[in-house]
């Protein structure tokens, strides 16, 4: 049974780089190297942004992995199941203030990879739960530092959806 649009003569590759073509709108580059292990693919994830708006100034960084299972075989159309973990870190300053926050990301993913050839993209759905946190606000002006913890006791949902070639 072949799936629509997809190459039923694809062959399986060891090795994958995908990005996020909707963050990448915004300027966020959200890649992650793929490797192939039998059914398993152990996923390398890289998030960066850097905005400035007038005074503001917005960074995020993460990094973290995934490991998923496919049920078809690793780097082939296949429907899979994952998990993943990620730390972040945001910062944002102004003129007068700074504003920072590390935290840990952990959760589970599904849905369905296809490919053709060398080209191959992947679209599922996420689910997952942030650490709780300390936001570390920092005033520029009166020398002050101000920690508060952001509590964060609730589950949230996402879209995976990442374009890339495999080799």
């Amino acid at each position: 049974m072949t799936t629509f649009f997809a190459n039923p003569n694809a062959q399986a590759n060891s090795f994958g780089v995908r990005a996020s073509p909707v963050v990448l709108l915004f300027g966020v580059i959200d890649v992650s190297f793929d490797i192939a292990l039998g059914n398993w693919v152990v996923t390398p994830e890289l998030l960066y942004w850097n905005l400035k708006l007038g005074t503001t100034e917005t960074k995020l960084q993460g990094f973290g992995g995934a490991l998923s299972y496919h049920f078809s075989g690793a780097l082939v159309d296949s429907w899979y199941l994952g998990a993943f973990g990620k730390t972040l870190g945001i910062e944002v300053s102004g003129s007068s203030e700074t504003g920072e926050l590390d935290t840990t990301i952990i959760g589970g993913r599904a849905g369905y990879l296809w490919v053709w050839n060398t080209f191959y993209m992947n679209l599922g759905a996420t689910l997952g739960s942030v650490a709780e946190s300390d936001l570390v606000i920092t005033n520029t002006t009166t020398s002050s530092t101000r920690i508060e913890t952001i509590p964060t006791n609730g589950l949230g949902v996402g879209i995976d959806f990442k374009i890339g070639f495999s080799f």
